[in-house]
């Protein structure tokens, strides 16, 4: 499949995950306290767990490990635009997250041996 045929799917993809949360009533925050103090943070996740106690979807993309363990019922990682896997939150780790987001087996991310592809020399 040549590359603009595979992001116009992506993006078809993308659209269609944005229509059916959003006329669902959910909510999608794309890194939502990046740029906030904690004050603001905690406000902010405050209110994404009353949306979720209130059974309303709310689809968070986000790099903070801490606040992704703390608000979320489910974890999907991408790896280069791909889909590598889901987990419920409650039966996965941090270093399995790792594990899946950079390739590396858990055991060289909690020895810290892991060097991404990119970074490896020929």
């Amino acid at each position: 499949m040549s590359k603009i045929l595979r992001n116009a799917w992506i993006a078809l993809a993308v659209l269609a995950l944005v229509t059916m949360i959003t006329a669902c009533g959910g909510s999608i925050m794309d890194e939502p306290m990046a740029a906030l103090g904690v004050r603001e943070t905690t406000r902010v996740e405050e209110l994404i767990l009353r949306l979720r106690a209130d059974g309303i979807a709310v689809l968070i993309i986000s790099h903070n490990f801490d606040q992704v363990m703390r608000l979320s019922n489910q974890v999907w990682v991408m790896r280069s635009g791909r889909l590598v896997g889901g987990r419920r939150t409650s039966e996965t780790s941090g270093t399995e997250l790792v594990s899946m987001i950079t390739g590396a087996n858990e055991q060289q991310v909690l020895q810290e041996e892991f060097v991404p592809r990119e970074e490896q020399s020929s």
